[in-house]
């Protein structure tokens, strides 16, 4: 049965680690951090209905872009950073299977291709049931989400887009439902910092996973 319950102790206490140590960085919408010369971005994220839509009132919020382009996929971009448990592999569908991952690959492709963009904004949020259903830790998630930037980058951005734009940008964030999406109650969305992410892995003790272990050694 799907896990719906709202954070955690040990969820909560792994993100407030992570926002102490600069990994999770708070910003409001009256702050930009990132240049906006292109007013079309794909937005990668989860497509939980009851948190869907503050995560894209956010992104409204902060980039004001003229058209923020939602490629939703249960899990969102940490279904691209690494294996999935043999049962949640793939999409099945009238005796047909369909790798989640490559699904939404093909769904970012498309859609860089139909908005002409290269601006990739990828969301993790805490706490998702898909996730849970995966039993991935906040630790393996938030490792899992940098990969896949990574990931998307190499795959589908191909060489003669990268020498015409001159700059591929993949931004990465994180959305926490801190109380259980309750009536009044707010969420909150950071930047996710890869790079304190790593230096956090080699300085503090944690539970070791293949994806924890890849970024650590990078």
């Amino acid at each position: 049965m799907a896990d719906r319950s709202p954070l955690t102790p040990r969820e909560k206490q792994d993100i407030e680690r992570l926002k102490d140590a600069g990994v999770l960085v708070a910003i409001d919408e009256n702050q930009l951090r990132l240049e906006q010369s292109n007013p079309r971005r794909i937005l990668v994220a989860c497509r939980d209905g009851h948190r869907i839509w503050d995560l894209m009132s956010f992104q409204c919020a902060i980039y004001g872009s003229e058209c923020n382009h939602p490629v939703l996929e249960h899990g969102g971009s940490v279904i691209l950073g690494g294996e999935l448990p043999e049962h949640l592999r793939c999409k099945k569908w009238r005796g047909a299977s369909f790798p989640r991952d490559q699904v939404l690959l093909a769904d970012i492709a498309e859609s860089m291709a139909v908005k002409e963009t290269l601006i990739i904004d990828n969301y993790a949020h805490f706490p998702c049931v898909f996730c849970r259903m995966c039993e991935f830790s906040v630790l393996q998630c938030m490792a899992r989400h940098a990969l896949a930037k990574d990931r998307i980058r190499t795959e589908l951005v191909p060489q003669e887009m990268q020498s015409q734009s001159g700059k591929v940008l993949v931004t990465c964030h994180v959305h926490v439902d801190w109380f259980g999406h309750k009536k009044g109650d707010p969420f909150k969305t950071y930047f996710f910092n890869r790079k304190e992410f790593s230096r956090w892995l080699k300085e503090n003790p944690h539970e070791p996973t293949p994806e924890t272990q890849l970024l650590r050694a990078a």
